[in-house]
Protein backbone atom coordinates (compact mmCIF):
# COMPACT_ATOMS: atom_id res chain seq x y z
CA UNK A 1 0.00 0.00 0.00
CA UNK A 2 1.32 3.45 -0.91
CA UNK A 3 2.11 5.78 1.96
CA UNK A 4 -0.42 8.44 0.98
CA UNK A 5 -3.16 5.90 1.72
CA UNK A 6 -1.58 5.02 5.06
CA UNK A 7 -1.41 8.72 5.97
CA UNK A 8 -5.04 9.35 5.02
CA UNK A 9 -6.23 6.39 7.08
CA UNK A 10 -4.22 7.55 10.08
CA UNK A 11 -5.45 11.14 9.77
CA UNK A 12 -9.03 9.90 9.94
CA UNK A 13 -8.70 7.14 12.51
CA UNK A 14 -5.79 8.21 14.73
CA UNK A 15 -5.89 12.01 14.64
CA UNK A 16 -9.29 13.55 13.90
CA UNK A 17 -11.63 10.77 15.05
CA UNK A 18 -10.19 10.26 18.54
CA UNK A 19 -9.88 14.03 19.13
CA UNK A 20 -13.46 14.90 18.15
CA UNK A 21 -14.75 14.65 21.73
CA UNK A 22 -18.34 15.24 20.61
CA UNK A 23 -17.50 18.48 18.81
CA UNK A 24 -17.82 16.99 15.32
CA UNK A 25 -17.89 13.62 13.59
CA UNK A 26 -15.52 12.36 10.90
CA UNK A 27 -17.15 10.58 8.00
CA UNK A 28 -14.10 9.77 5.88
CA UNK A 29 -12.48 11.01 2.64
CA UNK A 30 -15.24 9.99 0.24
CA UNK A 31 -17.98 12.51 -0.42
CA UNK A 32 -21.19 11.34 1.16
CA UNK A 33 -24.65 12.86 1.13
CA UNK A 34 -26.05 13.71 4.54
CA UNK A 35 -29.16 15.47 5.74
CA UNK A 36 -28.75 19.05 6.94
CA UNK A 37 -30.10 18.03 10.37
CA UNK A 38 -27.02 15.83 10.88
CA UNK A 39 -24.76 18.90 10.83
CA UNK A 40 -26.56 21.01 13.41
CA UNK A 41 -24.72 22.04 16.57
CA UNK A 42 -22.08 19.54 17.61
CA UNK A 43 -23.10 17.22 14.79
CA UNK A 44 -20.78 19.11 12.48
CA UNK A 45 -19.12 16.82 10.00
CA UNK A 46 -15.55 16.50 8.76
CA UNK A 47 -14.50 14.57 5.68
CA UNK A 48 -10.97 13.72 4.58
CA UNK A 49 -9.74 12.57 1.22
CA UNK A 50 -6.58 12.54 -0.87
CA UNK A 51 -6.85 15.46 -3.28
CA UNK A 52 -3.62 15.64 -5.29
CA UNK A 53 0.02 14.69 -5.34
CA UNK A 54 3.24 15.57 -7.10
CA UNK A 55 6.21 13.28 -7.61
CA UNK A 56 9.48 15.20 -7.77
CA UNK A 57 11.64 14.57 -10.83
CA UNK A 58 14.77 15.80 -9.05
CA UNK A 59 14.36 13.76 -5.87
CA UNK A 60 14.83 10.05 -6.30
CA UNK A 61 16.00 7.72 -9.04
CA UNK A 62 14.26 6.93 -12.31
CA UNK A 63 13.46 3.53 -10.89
CA UNK A 64 12.84 3.13 -7.19
CA UNK A 65 11.62 5.30 -4.34
CA UNK A 66 10.06 8.67 -5.14
CA UNK A 67 9.38 11.79 -3.08
CA UNK A 68 5.62 12.40 -2.96
CA UNK A 69 4.19 15.82 -2.14
CA UNK A 70 0.72 14.73 -1.06
CA UNK A 71 -2.25 17.04 -0.55
CA UNK A 72 -5.26 16.06 1.54
CA UNK A 73 -8.51 18.01 1.57
CA UNK A 74 -10.32 18.29 4.89
CA UNK A 75 -13.92 19.29 4.20
CA UNK A 76 -16.14 20.70 6.96
CA UNK A 77 -19.92 21.06 6.95
CA UNK A 78 -22.11 22.86 9.48
CA UNK A 79 -25.77 23.79 9.57
CA UNK A 80 -27.94 26.27 11.44
CA UNK A 81 -31.70 26.11 11.90
CA UNK A 82 -34.01 28.90 10.80
CA UNK A 83 -37.48 29.54 12.22
CA UNK A 84 -39.21 29.40 8.85
CA UNK A 85 -38.83 27.36 5.69
CA UNK A 86 -36.25 29.14 3.55
CA UNK A 87 -37.53 27.67 0.29
CA UNK A 88 -39.63 30.83 -0.13
CA UNK A 89 -36.43 32.68 -1.10
CA UNK A 90 -36.33 30.86 -4.44
CA UNK A 91 -40.08 30.35 -4.84
CA UNK A 92 -41.44 32.65 -7.60
CA UNK A 93 -44.98 32.21 -6.24
CA UNK A 94 -44.06 33.29 -2.69
CA UNK A 95 -45.69 36.43 -1.35
CA UNK A 96 -43.53 39.46 -0.40
CA UNK A 97 -44.17 38.92 3.31
CA UNK A 98 -43.03 35.28 3.02
CA UNK A 99 -39.88 36.28 1.16
CA UNK A 100 -39.08 39.02 3.70
CA UNK A 101 -39.50 36.58 6.61
CA UNK A 102 -37.40 33.95 4.85
CA UNK A 103 -34.60 36.44 4.12
CA UNK A 104 -34.53 37.66 7.72
CA UNK A 105 -34.24 34.11 9.02
CA UNK A 106 -31.73 33.22 6.31
CA UNK A 107 -29.36 36.00 7.37
CA UNK A 108 -29.72 35.08 11.03
CA UNK A 109 -29.09 31.37 10.38
CA UNK A 110 -26.21 32.23 8.03
CA UNK A 111 -24.52 34.18 10.82
CA UNK A 112 -24.91 31.24 13.21
CA UNK A 113 -23.55 28.81 10.62
CA UNK A 114 -20.63 31.12 9.90
CA UNK A 115 -19.69 31.27 13.58
CA UNK A 116 -20.04 27.49 13.87
CA UNK A 117 -17.74 26.94 10.90
CA UNK A 118 -15.18 29.41 12.25
CA UNK A 119 -15.13 27.47 15.48
CA UNK A 120 -14.78 24.16 13.62
CA UNK A 121 -11.87 25.53 11.59
CA UNK A 122 -10.25 26.59 14.86
CA UNK A 123 -10.73 23.09 16.30
CA UNK A 124 -9.49 21.16 13.27
CA UNK A 125 -6.46 23.40 12.78
CA UNK A 126 -5.56 23.00 16.44
CA UNK A 127 -5.80 19.21 16.22
CA UNK A 128 -3.85 18.72 13.01
CA UNK A 129 -1.10 21.21 13.83
CA UNK A 130 -0.69 20.11 17.44
CA UNK A 131 2.98 19.28 18.03
CA UNK A 132 1.92 15.84 19.24
CA UNK A 133 0.49 15.14 15.78
CA UNK A 134 3.59 16.09 13.84
CA UNK A 135 3.63 12.57 12.38
CA UNK A 136 -0.18 12.39 12.01
CA UNK A 137 -0.40 9.35 14.24
CA UNK A 138 2.28 7.35 12.43
CA UNK A 139 5.81 6.27 13.31
CA UNK A 140 8.55 8.81 12.75
CA UNK A 141 10.06 8.83 9.30
CA UNK A 142 6.95 8.00 7.26
CA UNK A 143 6.12 11.64 6.55
CA UNK A 144 7.56 15.11 7.01
CA UNK A 145 6.70 18.78 6.57
CA UNK A 146 3.02 18.43 7.41
CA UNK A 147 1.32 21.80 7.13
CA UNK A 148 -2.03 23.39 6.39
CA UNK A 149 -1.56 25.58 3.34
CA UNK A 150 -5.02 26.98 2.72
CA UNK A 151 -8.42 27.43 4.32
CA UNK A 152 -11.50 28.43 2.35
CA UNK A 153 -15.18 28.94 3.07
CA UNK A 154 -18.05 28.56 0.61
CA UNK A 155 -21.26 30.55 0.38
CA UNK A 156 -24.11 29.56 2.74
CA UNK A 157 -26.95 27.67 1.10
CA UNK A 158 -30.61 27.46 2.22
CA UNK A 159 -31.83 23.89 2.62
CA UNK A 160 -35.45 23.79 3.74
CA UNK A 161 -35.46 25.08 7.32
CA UNK A 162 -31.67 25.11 7.56
CA UNK A 163 -28.69 27.04 6.25
CA UNK A 164 -25.74 24.82 5.35
CA UNK A 165 -22.20 26.17 5.16
CA UNK A 166 -19.13 24.28 3.98
CA UNK A 167 -15.42 24.96 4.07
CA UNK A 168 -12.16 23.13 3.47
CA UNK A 169 -8.51 22.98 4.47
CA UNK A 170 -5.65 21.79 2.29
CA UNK A 171 -3.18 19.73 4.28
CA UNK A 172 0.11 18.80 2.63
CA UNK A 173 3.01 16.62 3.65
CA UNK A 174 5.96 14.83 2.09
CA UNK A 175 6.45 11.09 2.07
CA UNK A 176 8.42 8.49 0.14
CA UNK A 177 6.65 6.05 -2.12
CA UNK A 178 8.36 2.76 -2.94
CA UNK A 179 6.88 1.10 -6.05
CA UNK A 180 5.98 -2.48 -5.24
CA UNK A 181 6.87 -3.54 -8.78
CA UNK A 182 5.87 -6.74 -10.49
CA UNK A 183 6.97 -10.33 -9.97
CA UNK A 184 7.56 -12.45 -13.08
CA UNK A 185 4.98 -15.18 -13.35
CA UNK A 186 5.31 -18.67 -14.77
CA UNK A 187 3.69 -17.78 -18.10
CA UNK A 188 1.91 -20.27 -20.32
CA UNK A 189 3.17 -22.68 -22.93
CA UNK A 190 1.71 -22.50 -26.40
CA UNK A 191 1.89 -24.66 -29.48
CA UNK A 192 0.04 -23.57 -32.59
CA UNK A 193 0.06 -25.56 -35.81
CA UNK A 194 -0.91 -23.95 -39.10
CA UNK A 195 -2.73 -26.28 -41.51
CA UNK A 196 -1.45 -25.38 -44.97
CA UNK A 197 -2.67 -26.97 -48.15
CA UNK A 198 -0.21 -29.67 -49.26
CA UNK A 199 1.49 -29.78 -45.85
CA UNK A 200 0.55 -33.27 -44.67
CA UNK A 201 3.03 -33.27 -41.81
CA UNK A 202 1.62 -30.00 -40.38
CA UNK A 203 4.99 -28.85 -39.14
CA UNK A 204 4.31 -25.19 -39.92
CA UNK A 205 3.52 -23.19 -36.80
CA UNK A 206 5.01 -21.80 -33.64
CA UNK A 207 5.64 -22.99 -30.11
CA UNK A 208 7.13 -21.50 -27.00
CA UNK A 209 6.26 -19.91 -23.64
CA UNK A 210 4.47 -16.67 -22.95
CA UNK A 211 6.04 -14.67 -20.16
CA UNK A 212 3.60 -13.60 -17.46
CA UNK A 213 3.70 -10.96 -14.76
CA UNK A 214 1.91 -10.97 -11.47
CA UNK A 215 1.40 -7.67 -9.66
CA UNK A 216 2.49 -7.73 -6.04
Amino acid sequence: MMNFRVIKHSLINKVLGPAAAGRFHTVGYQRQSSAAQQNIGNERSVQVFYAAGEFSRSAGRINGAKQHEAVFRIEMTVGAAARVNLSAINDPSAKPAQIAAALANYHNASSLADNALDELIDIIYGIVMDARNVDLGLAKGILSERRINQVQKDDPLPRGEYVVLTGAMNLSCRCVEQPCGETPGTGEHFNVAVDLAGDDTEQTGAAGKLGGYIKT
